[in-house]
Order: structure tokens, then sequence, then C-alpha cells
């Protein structure tokens, strides 16, 4: 079984030297096996694996321990059913906000996947996957891929086009995205309703 951890962030910053500080405590821990670390403002978040979920409680206490108090223990074994787009995009853009990219990645991709490549819907929603993809990189302190993605992104956006996106205002997304790959640096961007 395959688990998302996520831990009160008590001061870490999102650099790579945080990320391996991060790996070098669980792996004191004697935790089966873990991986994908990130650290955002709020909360410190990695993948925890396990046979069965019977030393589940018994390695989140260790965890806890070392790294301080849990916040989610979310089990992501279980796929998804893609939902409809606008209850999609809804549950993606408040996890969002909490900076819990690779969750509001995950609440979209079951919907992008059912979409036909054809639908422009399609490059809409895959713009915004990758948008978290990105930050899902700099919560690891890999601006540089990061950056990468971000093209990608920029790229999937202006495939969609100017319209909005159930009050996503999509043109002024894409312009804060390209603005991030220009200047090379990477910073959160609010994805700002239309009102």
């Amino acid at each position: 079984m395959r688990y998302l951890i996520r831990l009160r962030n008590e001061g870490l910053p999102s650099t790579r030297e945080a990320v391996l500080h991060v790996h070098r405590e669980l792996s004191q821990l004697g935790l089966p096996r873990y991986g994908n670390v990130r650290i955002s403002p709020a909360a410190v978040e990695f993948d925890l694996y396990e046979e069965d979920d019977s030393e589940l409680d018994v390695h989140l206490e260790s965890v806890k321990k070392a790294l301080g108090k849990v916040l989610t223990v979310k089990d992501l074994s279980a796929q998804g059913v893609p939902m409809a787009v606008e209850d999609s995009l809804h549950a993606a853009l408040e996890l969002y906000s909490e900076h819990r990219f690779w969750e509001a990645h995950e609440a979209l991709e079951p919907r992008w996947r059912a979409l036909k490549k054809d639908d422009p819907l399609s490059s809409a929603l895959q713009g915004i996957i990758l948008l978290c993809a990105a930050y899902v990189h700099r919560q690891k302190g890999e601006d540089g891929v990061a950056l990468s993605i971000l093209r990608r992104a920029s790229a999937k956006l202006a495939e969609y086009g100017e319209r909005s996106l159930y009050g996503v205002d999509m043109k002024a997304l894409r312009k804060k995205i390209d603005s991030m790959v220009s200047a090379g640096k990477v910073r959160y961007v609010r994805l700002r309703s239309k009102t």
C-alpha cells in the first residue's frame, strides 16, 4: 500500500539540502520504503510504502517523534474515478491553494485522461497538471526541472487559448508562467478566479 504522509513543517525551506535532511531523518527510522520527499511552507510530504497496514501506526509514531506532527495520511493505492471537469478543478484548486500540488495533480489527472486529446479542455487541464508538477519539483528543491515543466505548461495553456476555465483566468495564468520562465525563477502563482 502507498500512503501520502503530510507533516507540519517546522520551518524547513523548500531546498535540496532540506529535502536531503528529511531523507536522512527518515532513513534512520526503519521504514519499509519511502520516497518523493517534498517541502511546502505548511508541510513536509513523502510517500510511505507498506506491505500491509498492520505496522502503519507504529511507523507514523516514529515519524512523528523524529519530524513532528502528522497532518494527514492519505491512501494512494485506490484509483480515482474521473469526476466532472468542474468538480475535478474545484478539488484541485482547493488543494493547490494549500500548496498540496501532488494531490492537486492527482485530482485532475483522471478527468484529463478521460478526455479526448482534441478536446480543448484536455490542453487546459494538462497545463494545470504540469503547473502542479512543476511545483512538486520546486518542493523537492529541483528548480531547473520545475522551469522545464513550466515551459511545457505554458505551451499547453497556449493551445487552450485565452478563455477562462470555470473562473480561472487562463490568459493571466499563462502570462505569470511565462514571466517565471523568462526570469528563470520559480515562484508561487495564485490561481485567481475571475469575478
